[in-house]
């Protein structure tokens, strides 16, 4: 790829599991019946064993030429000890949270799932993921096992909710197509750094029928309110997370941005705006070639490397207002993806060696290697995306990557954090498609969130201090 530099239960999924091939399939509401892939301990492959074994149940985000380098580590596993048979079922990442409860709810069984970060204190909560403290601490895995802070971003409350398993997936960059700037006429060097340039680009794109940018979708489903409020130098919660913070200047500047960009591209030969709020922009969108700009998780770039490898892309750091001094493109962080344990495992000790393999072996940098991405692991022995030169994919794009992490901010973990951020995405939804003043309708959001997050705090704060939990 040539470049440039720098809270209702669901109702119950059941995926598609993966392919022989390895290709992916994304679950749909009308299951299919499913078709498995699976490795066991003696080498056989689809195909159960005479003696009983163990089935662990994997459920994963990775799409396309991703998903493949994951077949191969289950293969690989395969051919080791205990008797584990690994199955593999896919569902696309943004709606992987909300497949875990589904299953969890229909007494599906489900071993091991790729969660993002922000996810964990929700589902520790409400004892639907286990705990790993025990597990690592009799096999030794610390902290210094991976990157700093790793293990602290998929930590809440004291419980680690996962092994880390992407470093820095979860960080927004915008990724622009320099072959529609040459379309368009428009200086190719030139970086893309502000809102002002993204609201310039749009008249020259609707005159031939593309979008500039839609900015109500961003990487790995963190709503657009977060994203540009951070950039805009505000935050989401405040005060230690004790305050809903919507009301403040910095997110309603983002949240008018947000519905100008919008009303100006809408309508013409372009395609529809704000229709799929919370949905990534796809590769398969993207390779239409109507997108000049896009707002996606670090995690994209090894994406597209493999996917789109004809196409010529920038990536920078997410622009900043210019009218606003404290803007600084500030990106939010949850923290990259998590392999965790379900409670409802069938065998927790063969979903832990399987989750261990993948998470805490050398299996997690092979795997990082295949897939183009940096491995979360310390790099004693990891593939280092900062000490390479190329590195694949992201090696083209180390400095943009190291740059959004080093000022990316982490987003407020709470087990009600999911909640919250639905009642900020409606408001935001509301101003765009009504074209409401973004003020008063961002107030009225800010007090409903700011009830239910003292409900919790109060909640919270009694099971505390009752006589059960301080005799523990």
């Amino acid at each position: 790829m040539p470049v440039q530099g720098a809270d209702a239960t669901p109702e119950p999924t059941v995926p598609p599991r993966s392919t022989a091939a390895g290709r992916s399939a994304r679950s749909t509401s009308t299951p299919t019946a499913p078709v498995t892939t699976s490795a066991a301990s003696d080498g056989s492959r689809g195909r159960r064993p005479a003696t009983q074994r163990s089935i662990v149940r994997f459920l994963h985000g990775w799409e396309g030429a991703q998903a493949t380098p994951i077949e191969s580590m289950v293969a690989e596993f395969g051919q080791r000890p205990p008797n584990v048979t690994v199955e593999t079922e896919i569902v696309a990442p943004e709606r992987l949270r909300d497949t875990v409860i589904g299953i969890t709810a229909s007494g599906t069984p489900l071993d091991v799932a790729m969660l993002r970060g922000d996810a964990g204190p929700y589902l520790l909560e409400q004892g639907q993921i286990q705990p790993l403290n025990d597990r690592l601490s009799t096999d030794g895995i610390g902290p210094d096992r991976y990157r700093p802070d790793e293990l602290a971003a998929r930590s809440w409350d004291g419980h680690v909710a996962g092994l880390p398993h992407t470093l820095g997936g979860a960080e927004q960059l915008l990724y622009v197509n320099t072959g529609l700037l040459e379309r368009l006429d428009l200086d190719q060097t030139q970086p893309v750094q502000s809102w002002q340039q993204l609201e310039a680009l749009v008249e020259p794109a609707r005159r031939v029928g593309l979008i500039a940018i839609d900015p109500t979708r961003c990487g790995a489903a963190v709503p657009a309110l977060a994203v540009w409020t951070y950039a805009n130098g505000g935050r989401w919660l405040a005060d230690f997370d004790r305050r809903v913070s919507w009301d403040e200047p910095a997110a309603v500047e983002a949240a008018e941005w947000v519905k100008r960009m919008v009303q100006k591209q809408r309508g013409g030969s372009a395609p529809p705006l704000a229709d799929r709020p919370r949905e990534p922009l796809s590769v398969a969108d993207w390779l239409t070639e109507k997108h000049v700009c896009c707002v996606n998780g670090a995690d994209w770039i090894a994406v597209l490397g493999q996917s789109a490898p004809q196409m010529s892309v920038a990536v920078f750091e997410l622009p900043r207002n210019e009218a606003n001094p404290a803007s600084d493109g500030r990106s939010p962080s949850y923290g990259g993806w998590m392999l965790s344990l379900l409670a409802a495992a069938r065998n927790r000790e063969a979903a832990w060696t399987w989750l261990a393999y993948l998470g805490a072996s050398d299996a997690a940098d092979r795997l990082a290697q295949a897939q183009g991405r940096p491995s979360p692991r310390a790099p004693t022995t990891a593939y280092d995306v900062r000490e390479s030169e190329s590195g694949g994919p992201f090696g083209q794009f180390e400095r943009v990557v190291a740059a959004s992490r080093a000022h990316s901010a982490l987003m407020p973990r709470l087990p009600i954090a999911a909640e919250l951020e639905e009642i900020g995405q409606a408001a935001l939804q509301e101003i765009v498609s009504r074209s409401e003043a973004a003020g008063p309708r961002l107030d009225a959001a800010t007090r409903s969130a700011q009830q239910r997050l003292d409900e919790w705090q109060a909640r919270r704060q009694a099971e505390r201090s009752s006589p059960a939990v301080a005799a523990r």
